[in-house]
């Protein structure tokens, strides 16, 4: 692993201090540039960052999805728990349209995280070696 200087000194580099929006988008620039050339450096509480090992890319990859699938279970609950009963005809039929695909997708996404932790297992019995084809 290998580490890169403390939030302090990164601010000292980049002239900007540290937790100020020009600092992060900076910071998040840089992480995009990177990824762009197939780096990734990660946050680490407390120490400053790190670069991300080339085998731990996949792990990386599924827990991102599964942050993407919890925002995705809090616009369903938005939805859920939406007053209805107070919108116009107009906004009961945008939401009955927007909960229906909502619903849709949160299913697939569901199951498609499930089967992403299950592929990103080392000893997943869903890689191809491990599957016996008669």
């Amino acid at each position: 692993m290998k580490e890169i200087p403390e939030p302090d000194n990164n601010a000292a580099t980049i002239g900007e201090s540290y937790g100020v929006p020009k600092y992060n988008a900076i910071i998040g620039r840089a992480k995009t540039a990177l990824l762009a050339q197939g780096r990734l450096i990660e946050s680490v509480k407390g120490v400053g960052y790190r670069v991300v090992e080339p085998d731990d890319y996949a792990e990386k990859s599924v827990t991102t999805f599964g942050q993407g699938f919890r925002k995705l279970k809090k616009a369903s609950d938005l939805l859920t728990y939406a007053p209805v009963a107070s919108m116009s005809d107009e906004g009961r039929t945008i939401h009955r349209n927007v909960t229906d695909r909502v619903r849709i997708l949160h299913a697939a996404v569901a199951g498609g995280c499930t089967e992403l932790k299950m592929l990103s297992q080392r000893q997943s019995a869903f890689l191809p070696e491990n599957i016996s084809r008669k």
